[in-house]
């Protein structure tokens, strides 16, 4: 399996310095606006895009290690290449992709795909294969107080731990949680909701850049609601996050996720 890559691009000046080195997820402004993809024979992808009212190129290669030179080629080739880039964007083949803003097949199979929430950054990623999965679920703790969304990261059917979640609830405008990450072994998490000043969101969104630099990972939820001890549907549901947690190898002294076990073992009690 050819190893799949993934890096979001930033805007900026200072994106220059940094130009034909391996690059990390990084920031991108949430206005940008994606021109086009086109990718060569050579293992190559220039990206064109436009934001702060400037076209910008961004030449994108590699195999272990996704590199980005937001010169168009000025720092790898010390000329314009982006003037001269012969390539294409094939019909993109591969699986089904989240929050897709383009996507191709290069010219050995492989998949060249740029992906992105609004508010957010985006992504470009360089792949083949399967891609990550990310499981979601709803449950409550501290006797129902809290709602708390829980899930799991996996690749290739493993825990993907480490992985940085970005949560967004919807407010009439999309506005963001704090980031937290999957736990290490598990590659679960648990994250409590606490709503702002304006009331809960009307529904959730979460994204997470897929391991192994796997695309972009998104996921949608519709509003949660309050615990209600009467209601069978809510104690089953709790039940149900419990055992998912715990088969997940989750414990209850876990500090995110321990509360939601707690809860549920505090229910079968009664």
């Amino acid at each position: 399996m050819v190893p799949r890559l993934a890096a979001v691009l930033a805007v900026g000046a200072c994106a220059l310095l940094l130009a034909g080195s391996a690059q990390p997820s990084r920031p991108v402004a949430g206005d940008a606006h994606v021109v086009s993809l086109v990718v060569n024979a050579r293992g190559e992808a220039l990206l064109t895009y436009r934001g702060d009212r400037v076209v910008r190129h961004v030449l994108a290669w590699g195999t272990n290690d996704l590199r980005l030179d937001y010169s168009g080629g000025w720092s790898r080739y010390h000329r314009q290449y982006w003037r001269t880039f012969a390539g294409t964007c094939a019909r993109y083949r591969g699986p089904r992709l989240a929050a897709a803003i383009a996507s191709c097949t290069a010219p050995d199979g492989s998949y060249w795909a740029v992906q992105g929430v609004p508010g957010r950054s985006f992504e470009i990623s360089h792949w083949t294969g399967a891609l990550a999965r990310v499981q979601t679920g709803m449950a409550w703790a501290y006797d129902g107080r809290f709602q708390v969304l829980y899930g799991r990261v996996t690749y290739l059917d493993r825990p993907s731990g480490g992985r940085t979640l970005r949560l967004d609830g919807f407010h009439g405008i999309w506005l963001h949680e704090k980031p937290f990450s999957t736990h290490a072994v598990t590659g679960a998490f648990c994250y409590g909701l606490f709503p702002p000043a304006d009331g809960p969101a009307s529904r959730y969104r979460l994204s997470v850049s897929g391991p192994a630099g796997t695309p972009l990972l998104v996921s949608a939820m519709p509003k949660f609601h309050n615990f209600h001890a009467g209601k069978t549907a809510d104690v089953d549901r709790q039940q149900r996050a419990a055992a998912r947690l715990r088969a997940w190898g989750v414990s209850n002294l876990d500090a995110d996720c321990g509360p939601v076990l707690r809860m549920a073992a505090k229910l079968k009690g009664h």
